[in-house]
């Protein structure tokens, strides 16, 4: 990126041609444009998700109802607050299931740091 004029703080910084206006800029308008339309960036959000993973809109309901419309994992039936979450495998984007939020941030966890670490954290547990 080079240094070009931002059209809406006034400053020389980094940008691409792409934009009239700094990245600065256009994260605080983004975010400022999801405060005041929550429903359709949630809307946009999911619509990006299913495009990332494949999936039509009709074969994420799909998979959603051979789970009983709950969580994969706990079988809760509703999201705790922070909808959704479409579980994929990180190395291959392959879709697993829907998952609650609290399922999504253990599994992740468990990927992350206990499969790796499967035997130390073993030897810690039955420790006397």
């Amino acid at each position: 990126m080079e240094l070009r004029w931002c059209e809406q703080c006034g400053q020389n910084k980094a940008r691409s041609s792409r934009h009239k206006i700094c990245p600065q800029c256009r994260n605080r308008e983004l975010n400022e444009w999801r405060r005041a339309n929550p429903e359709e960036a949630r809307a946009k959000d999911r619509r990006g998700n299913l495009r990332r993973y494949g999936l039509t809109p009709e074969q994420w309901e799909a998979l959603f109802d051979s789970q009983g419309r709950a969580c994969g994992i706990c079988k809760r039936a509703t999201p705790n607050g922070h909808g959704w979450h479409t579980d994929h495998c990180h190395s291959t984007n392959k879709v697993r299931g829907i998952l609650c939020h609290d399922c999504n941030i253990a599994v992740g966890a468990y990927e992350r740091v206990i499969l790796p670490n499967f035997t130390a954290l073993t030897n810690y547990l039955t420790r006397p």
